[in-house]
């Protein structure tokens, strides 16, 4: 299992990536935002960092000519272990930066930098002055820091979001188009058949929480451009586990190495993966939507907020599911004892019309079922009767209570039972009693 760290780095990365930033052009923008920090602080560098797999990339800096720094030998990387603003006085003198090779060759000594951090709370990266000899800040000069950082991370979140609008209002309406009018397990089909071309990945699946074993999810699967199966599966030691907690994941490349026990992964040779939780009303996770891919994930964080889009009516289409089967279930154990009885029991509406029956054990009507229901007792039974039995039934509806009806029919005598089914309908248990 990787490491709640590396689990950290990884979403970063891909939040980092899903900004679609890395390595553009200059923009007037953060130009500005760079040049105003330059000024307010009266230092000779400062710059827009943003810090990548392995080099700290400048979106926009001054004083410094280069555009990327390595990772190892910039100074931004600390600022991932501070939750503030970070200052240091001297980097000469500090130990977490007196060898990193920038200090020397820049000849740095006072460095400072606020966190570019997005709602989520990861952190993109830093806005940063820096200067050629010791300094400090104070709590108004930190103030003014953070709000500089604020300014370039709302433009990034602004870039971002220009730059999503068409892809996504693309793949939306595909599977929008194509699911709408789908519910139930025709909904889940047309999801999963959907999102892998809408998404350009391999496969996407929609996993359902077994409520009678915890820890295990039933599977429906689809490879792009082929049908739908269903398959069963453990979470233990899959990615899909901490989603079962209820946290969205994605893990945009080397997916078959943080998790090696997922046989799945590698029998299907998937690279990427990204999912998220599906929740109920009260927060309480359903089931797992996601997509899986043989090559790496180019915009992970696009992928989840697709997938959060679909999320809310998957999971409402699953809990429809479930309150199917408990209908179902029910359905089926009240037919079990109903048959088990030795009465037979009639539905019969407020106007007296019979609108299902089943048999009791060994019981026989004294005709066919096809020959009464959808009819009227008056044209079943014999005058006085059916205005006995509609009396009762009248009774019943009218006091929410049961009325016992006895009554003789060609020789035979009848016990019925009549209870309350709902606002216009009775059930009536009929055994024959006849000595």
């Amino acid at each position: 299992m990787p490491s709640a760290r590396a689990v950290r780095e990884s979403t970063r990365l891909e939040t980092l990536r899903s900004y679609r930033v890395l390595d553009t052009p200059p923009e007037p923008a953060f130009d500005s935002i760079v040049s105003l920090a330059r000024e307010l602080f009266r230092v000779p560098i400062a710059g827009i960092a943003l810090l990548d797999e392995r080099r700290v990339w400048l979106k926009a800096v001054e004083g410094y000519e280069g555009q990327e720094i390595p990772r190892e030998e910039a100074l931004c990387e600390i600022s991932l272990s501070v939750r503030d603003v970070l200052v240091i006085p001297d980097a000469t003198a500090d130990a977490r930066t007196r060898e990193r090779a920038v200090v020397a060759s820049l000849g740095l000594r006072f460095y400072a930098a606020a966190p570019l951090r997005t709602e989520q709370g990861v952190q993109l990266g830093s806005l940063f002055i820096a200067d050629r000899k010791p300094g400090k800040l104070d709590s108004a000069d930190r103030q003014r820091l953070r709000g500089l950082a604020s300014l370039a991370m709302e433009q990034l979140d602004l870039r971002a979001a220009l730059c999503r609008i068409a892809p996504t209002d693309a793949a939306l309406g595909k599977v929008a188009e194509a699911v709408s009018m789908e519910t139930g397990e025709a909904f889940v089909v047309a999801l999963t058949r959907c999102l892998p071309e809408a998404l350009d990945t391999d496969y996407a699946f929609v996993s359902e929480m077994d409520p009678s074993e915890a820890g295990t999810v039933h599977n429906t699967v689809c490879e792009r451009g082929q049908t739908h199966r269903l398959m069963d599966q453990d979470l233990e030691g899959t990615p899909c586990a901490a989603v079962a907690l209820g946290e969205p994941r994605c893990y945009p490349k080397g997916v078959q190495g943080l998790f090696p026990a997922d046989t799945v992964l590698a029998t299907l040779g998937i690279e990427g993966y990204a999912a998220v939780p599906l929740l109920d009303a009260r927060r309480r996770v359903l089931g797992i939507l996601g997509v899986l891919s043989r090559k790496p994930l180019e915009d992970g964080g696009s992928i989840l907020t697709h997938l959060g889009i679909f999320g809310p009516r998957a999971a409402s289409e699953m809990e429809r599911l479930r309150a199917e089967r408990r209908e179902r279930e029910r359905e089926r154990r009240r037919n079990a004892l109903v048959n088990a009885l030795p009465d037979m029991v009639f539905h019969v509406r407020r106007d007296g019309t019979f609108v299902d029956f089943h048999p009791g054990l060994g019981a026989k009507p004294l005709v066919p079922p096809e020959q009464f229901l959808g009819r009227r007792m008056a044209e079943v039974l014999p005058a006085e009767v059916a205005r006995e039995g509609m009396l009762a039934i009248t009774r019943a509806l009218a006091e929410g209570a049961m009325q016992v009806w006895r009554y003789e029919v060609e020789g035979r005598t009848y016990e019925a039972r009549i209870v309350p089914g709902g606002a216009d309908e009775v059930v009536s248990f009929v055994r024959d009693v006849t000595p």
